[in-house]
């Protein structure tokens, strides 16, 4: 056998000797390869390519918030689903019951709860409604609970409903919460409260109040829905109160606080059209524009009305020479007051014991309101230099400026 391939090994060397040497193509076999490597590599350069811009656009739609879901309005109303944790209770009827006998303008007709909702910390009951008065006006109602009584209901809020197509927010800022009257506790430090309601789609709030020396301060999130109530200091008003709702981030809604509850002073906007260092001129509604009403901005007082015609005012702002308001220090409550000094302001009949230093913040009581505590406006801070006072509103933006006016005698 092995013969054989000895046989057959010796033939084929033969063979070759017979055709020569053979010549090897090694720049054409070198090219081809080349080629084929290039293409290889593009090949996975492409792959590469392809797989991360899947991952990139992936990402980016991952990364991009779904749009604020658009709730149809209802007619004259928001139209929004109810929210809560009591809304398969007896609250709603309950509610509604309270708002027709509160109100002349009931009963009311095609009632609509936006919010029926239990806080068992503080308030109790908190409810927010539309509805239909008498007359078949659309009217939007807010009823709670007080820290005094959380079970009674009281009508806090009764106006006019909003705009159904613009309204991503429905709030409230109040120090009348408290007491079931709505009257100042007595012995005890008071606080304002802010209500906020959220359109659907509402993942988170935000609020900041200049009556408080503080950041903006984050609220509401998934765990509390749509629902944003929380405690504020006493001075705080829809004049000084921001409200920021959020979708998934991303801000839907930043402005001033609706208003505030029955029997609160009414803010009333106006217009400033000439300002010199110690007065200004204001155009409004005649009825607001009154001898001794004062005149703010969300930052604090401006100053007061000294007279008014023809839908125009002068106004003594704080720093004038003339200029005089009984005041307090805030968080400690003592009695004193600022007078103008020409350009500046300062503080007199200052108490041996108010400890008063620099920094303090100094409000002004507002005649406007039924609480010498409550709606107070910021004056400004207590100076370097003794007892001089730098005005809150020395660089204010006059674009919102208000006049504060009694409930009773609010202009509609």
């Amino acid at each position: 056998m092995n013969g054989g391939n000895d046989l057959l090994q010796r033939r084929l060397y033969d063979l070759a000797g017979e055709l020569g040497p053979l010549s090897v193509p090694y720049e054409e076999i070198r090219r081809r390869t080349r080629q084929l490597r290039c293409r290889r590599r593009a090949g996975g350069l492409a792959a590469v390519a392809a797989a991360v811009a899947v991952v990139t656009v992936g990402v980016a739609l991952a990364a991009r918030p779904a749009p604020m879901p658009v709730t149809a309005p209802d007619g004259p109303f928001l139209g929004w689903p109810v929210t809560g944790n009591a809304t398969g209770t007896g609250l709603l009827a309950e509610a509604v019951r309270v708002w027709d006998d509160t109100r002349a303008s009931g009963p009311h007709t095609d009632v609509h709860p936006l919010l029926v909702d239990r806080d068992p910390a503080v308030l109790g009951p908190v409810v927010v409604l539309e509805g239909r008065d008498a007359q078949g006006e659309p009217r939007l109602a807010i009823l709670t609970g007080s820290a005094e009584d959380r079970d009674r209901l009281r009508l806090r809020v009764d106006r006019p409903a909003p705009d159904p197509v613009t309204t991503r927010v429905v709030s409230m800022v109040s120090g009348r919460l408290s007491t079931a009257t709505g009257a100042e506790p007595p012995g005890s430090r008071p606080s304002a409260w802010l209500l906020a309601l959220g359109a659907p789609g509402v993942t988170g709030f935000g609020y900041h109040s200049t009556a408080v020396d503080q950041d903006l301060v984050e609220g509401g999130g998934p765990d509390l829905g749509r629902r944003l109530l929380v405690s504020l200091p006493p001075g705080s008003t829809p004049i000084n109160t921001t409200v920021i709702a959020r979708h998934a981030g991303t801000v839907v809604f930043r402005g001033p606080a609706d208003g505030g509850a029955i029997g609160d002073a009414v803010a009333v906007p106006v217009t400033v059209v000439a300002r010199s260092p110690d007065h200004a001129r204001i155009q409004g509604s005649p009825r607001a524009l009154l001898p001794g009403r004062l005149v703010a901005t969300p930052d604090g007082l401006l100053g007061r009305i000294t007279a008014a015609s023809g839908g125009e005012a002068d106004v003594e702002l704080v720093t004038a020479a003339s200029f005089g308001i009984d005041a307090l220090t805030d968080i400690t409550y003592r009695p004193l007051r600022v007078v103008g000094a020409g350009g500046s302001a300062r503080l007199d009949k200052v108490p041996a014991d108010a400890n008063v230093v620099a920094t303090n913040r100094i409000v002004a009581i507002d005649p406007a309101q039924h609480s010498d505590r409550l709606g107070t406006l910021t004056v400004g801070r207590v100076g370097t230099a003794g007892h001089d006072i730098v005005p809150a509103t020395g660089t204010s933006d006059l674009s919102r400026v208000y006049v504060t006016v009694e409930y009773e005698a609010a202009p509609r």
